[in-house]
């Protein structure tokens, strides 16, 4: 198995940037799509780093060598930014509101 470790200095510096980050709540996710409709490079970036470590999993499923691990980390990060670019906040609000709602059908009423 793959260990974030061995992947190269790229894909280390991108995933220490994401822990130093961190995940963003909802209200900062909502701000940055905001900025991402407008184009704004830095929010686009921000976004794909902070959501760049669920590819990780992936790898690990998929891959078994180095090389091919941060290959597949940098096509993943580029869709990642691909999808920042089309960000729209009306589509966000609704996959939140369907996300909340089939939360809160499960496990009760949204603690926030």
């Amino acid at each position: 198995m793959i260990k974030r470790g061995d992947m190269g200095p790229g894909t280390h510096a991108v995933l220490n940037e994401a822990d130093r980050l961190g995940i963003p709540t909802p209200q900062e996710e909502r701000a940055l799509v905001v900025r991402c409709e407008a184009g704004d490079r830095d929010a686009i970036n921000e976004l794909a780093i902070r959501h760049s470590k669920m590819i990780v999993p992936l790898i690990h499923k998929y891959v078994s060598d180095n090389t091919s691990a941060d290959d597949a980390f940098q096509a993943g990060f580029l869709g990642l930014i691909r999808a920042a670019e089309k960000s729209n906040v009306e589509r966000w609000d609704k996959q939140y509101n369907k996300m909340m709602s089939d939360w809160s059908s499960k496990v009760g009423p949204s603690p926030f």
